[in-house]
């Protein structure tokens, strides 16, 4: 069988060690334009951009070499990257940080725990968020599915403003892996989703009992007064985007009893 072929395991034992070698050589990328932006060297959109292919190329390999965990810490770090306003040094030693954690993982050769992961990530001693607000509880996180662009990177700042630690998903499954995954404390996303709505993708959560008591915010386009104010859950609330939606966002929290008043 080729469960026991040792053949087999030898070829799969040489392309995980291979993973891990590649891996370590573009973390020695990372460090190195770490290094120079933080020396006032080389172009910051270069050594930036540079820094994103090197995550990005990790996130995508770590689940096909059973490094699971190192994608999860990359995927993190995507997610920083995307959400903080600006990249300066308390930034880019806070992305230190994350590679740090990818590092020590690769260098142990061992995979760590999903749960495990998740809770480091979500108690992460950032230096380069700024909270703008106060009265956020510690360690709180959000789950944010919103198609990639400007109106996402908004939301998504305006979140990291307050001092939430941001999990974005680009699809309803991923949304879905990545909430069993941190227990975020809560979800938004678009109404208009791939595979479901808003409300139904809500519904889905409130389904298992993982995820069943948070808060979920889903954020419409629709005027249509049946979709907003509509008999929802008492951890569910629809609100429209645009130019209110700041405030909006800032009262559903302070309902749900996530910021002070």
């Amino acid at each position: 069988m080729l469960d026991n072929d040792p053949d087999l395991e030898m070829i799969l034992a040489d392309m995980r060690q291979e993973f891990i070698e590649s891996s370590e050589d573009r973390l020695d990328e990372v460090e190195e334009a770490i290094s120079r932006l933080l020396s006032n060297k080389g172009k910051p959109e270069y050594e930036m951009l540079e820094i994103k292919r090197h995550v990005h190329s990790i996130k995508g390999m770590g689940g096909s070499f059973g490094f699971s965990s190192v994608t999860l810490w990359a995927h993190a770090l995507e997610d920083y990257m995307e959400t903080v306003k600006d990249i300066g040094v308390d930034q880019l030693w806070d992305v230190q940080l994350f590679v740090d954690r990818v590092r020590d993982i690769l260098e142990h050769g061992a995979d760590v725990d999903s749960r495990t992961v998740a809770d480091a990530i979500k108690h992460l001693p950032l230096r380069g968020v700024t909270l703008e607000r106060s009265g956020l509880k510690e360690g709180l996180s959000v789950l944010l599915l919103m198609p990639k662009g400007i109106q996402r990177k908004i939301v998504g700042r305006e979140l990291t403003t307050f001092g939430f630690k941001v999990i974005i998903a680009e699809t309803t499954m991923e949304a879905i892996d990545l909430g069993l995954t941190h227990r975020p404390d809560v979800i938004i996303s678009s109404m208009l989703l791939d595979r479901m709505n808003g409300l139904e993708l809500a519904g889905v959560f409130s389904a298992i009992a993982a995820t069943a008591h948070h808060k979920c915010l889903v954020i419409t386009a629709s005027d249509e007064s049946d979709i907003v104010g509509k008999d929802l859950p008492d951890n569910v609330q629809v609100v429209h985007k645009g130019v209110n939606f700041s405030r909006d966002l800032i009262t559903f929290l302070t309902e749900q009893k996530l910021l002070s008043a």
